[in-house]
């Protein structure tokens, strides 16, 4: 039940974004392609990838943020969620994010409407 919602939900998001740039509702097939492909690259997030890297694909969330635990959306669809955990390359007392800082842990992959500032 819940990744029937996930997948109706994502085809939604593919949906609304091309509908609003005046492009044709995608057909199925691209759905699942473009599901698939979210799914590869949020699973394929290393240990020990840098912030950089990582921000190729994700961009942060709105909201309340701190260097060492932060909320991303992916780029192409900011529906798609993770919290990643880093290890601080800074040593000072309130560490700012660097870009390379590494990643400790990604979450679970999730669904929910970003946050606004």
């Amino acid at each position: 039940m819940i990744r029937k919602l996930e997948s109706l939900l994502l085809a939604g998001c593919i949906a609304s974004s091309t509908i609003a740039f005046g492009q044709d509702p995608p057909h199925a097939q691209d759905a699942v392609e473009f599901l698939e492909k979210a799914i590869k690259t949020v699973s394929d997030i290393p240990s020990g990838e840098v912030r950089a890297e990582l921000e190729r694909d994700f961009i942060l969330d709105g909201g309340f943020q701190t260097a060492q635990i932060s909320r991303y959306v992916y780029r192409a669809c900011h529906l798609i969620k993770i919290d990643v955990e880093f290890t601080i390359s800074n040593s000072s007392s309130l560490p700012e994010p660097a870009p390379t800082d590494q990643v400790k842990h990604v979450s679970k992959r999730y669904l929910e409407y970003p946050f606004a500032d």
